[in-house]
């Protein structure tokens, strides 16, 4: 419409320049507002839908998939990073409260004291799984961004799972 409007009222080499500009501006606002979300099932069902957006949906124990519907690649994957660690959680704050209970003395032990035994608490989450279905492409800075991602949740034990992916990613 902007292509057309510029040709007829300017000039036709303005409305292809506009067209140009309209169409790579339509292209980098679409890839910075994807849609990103956690997965979670009906109980006693195999299907996946949208936590957000059911009331009915349960997650899965110590489990969280994660979805996002774009490319990965340089102008994505700070955003990527960003809605993972909003959605499902931060290693690096989970981190940090296990080093202030370390530095805080408190200490957990498992049938080793001679008083009460203190559990550890559980962890919510041991697993997290990024489901790249609907991720066309990965570049180099994606790579890093998974890596990194990888390496910060390994710290506090969680296990990360790339789930569904395509050719494009996996090669």
């Amino acid at each position: 419409m902007g292509t057309c409007l510029c040709g007829v009222f300017i000039d036709i080499p303005y409305g292809l320049y506009a067209g140009v500009r309209l169409g790579l501006l339509t292209i980098a606002v679409q890839s910075q507002r994807s849609a990103s979300y956690t997965l979670s099932t009906p109980k006693d069902e195999d299907i996946y839908l949208d936590s957000s957006m059911h009331r009915y949906l349960h997650q899965l124990p110590n489990i969280r998939i994660f979805r996002m519907e774009a490319s990965l690649y340089f102008a994505t994957s700070a955003i990527f990073k960003n809605k993972l660690y909003k959605e499902v959680c931060d290693p690096r704050q989970l981190a940090k409260s296990a080093e202030m209970e370390k530095k805080n003395g408190i200490e957990y032990t498992e049938n080793g004291g001679d008083e009460d035994v203190t559990k550890r608490p559980q962890r919510e989450l041991k697993y997290l799984v990024i489901d790249c279905s609907l991720v066309s492409y990965v570049d180099i800075n994606g790579m890093k961004v998974l890596a990194q991602i990888t390496k910060e949740f390994r710290k506090v034990n969680v296990t990360v799972v790339l789930a569904r992916c395509s050719r494009n990613v996996i090669c």
